[in-house]
């Protein structure tokens, strides 16, 4: 009786396996259907914790910035601050709005980047030495706060187009 829990075991098992790989099989080729099919929208597909997949573009986070890579080019990794700009931007690429998805990402650079000098200006502006240092640092505020205001307008203006065109 002990042999033949031992094989019905290894038959049960060996039945388990080859019905998991098909599982697998069948998801790859359901999934790659589904991110190849160019007539409809490209669908998003969350994918646990780890991101998004928009297309052929795979949107994953790392310490509060989002990235976005190509499934078939995975050199090319653009970063963005926000979520809703890494989709956009991965619709607009998979659409190949390749303009529009410049923009955006130029755009949001810019924001990244006068917000980090925002950021840095706003202390130099409280922890300065001097008077004259902390007076230097508030007009300097002053410029990059005008600067992020803008930036974030046009910003706003291509992600409006966006959602106007993709969604």
């Amino acid at each position: 009786m002990d042999e033949s829990n031992i094989i019905n075991k290894q038959v049960i098992e060996k039945a388990v396996d080859e019905a998991v790989a098909s599982v697998q099989k069948f998801t790859v080729r359901q999934l790659k259907a589904i991110l190849t099919n160019q007539t409809e929208r490209p669908k998003i597909i969350p994918v646990l914790d780890l991101g998004l997949i928009v297309g052929d573009y795979a949107i994953k986070t790392y310490k509060n910035h989002w990235y976005v890579t190509s499934i078939y080019d995975t050199e090319k990794e653009t970063q963005f601050m926000s979520r809703v700009t890494a989709v956009l931007y991965a619709l607009a690429e998979h659409n190949r709005n390749h303009t529009l998805s410049a923009d955006i990402a130029r755009y949001d650079a810019d924001v990244d980047r006068i917000t980090q000098k925002v950021n840095y200006f706003r202390h130099r502006a409280r922890a300065g030495r001097s008077e004259a240092e902390r007076t230097i640092a508030n007009n300097r505020l002053a410029e990059f706060e005008h600067q992020l205001r803008h930036s974030r307008i046009l910003l706003a203006k291509r992600l409006k187009m966006a959602k106007y065109f993709y969604l």
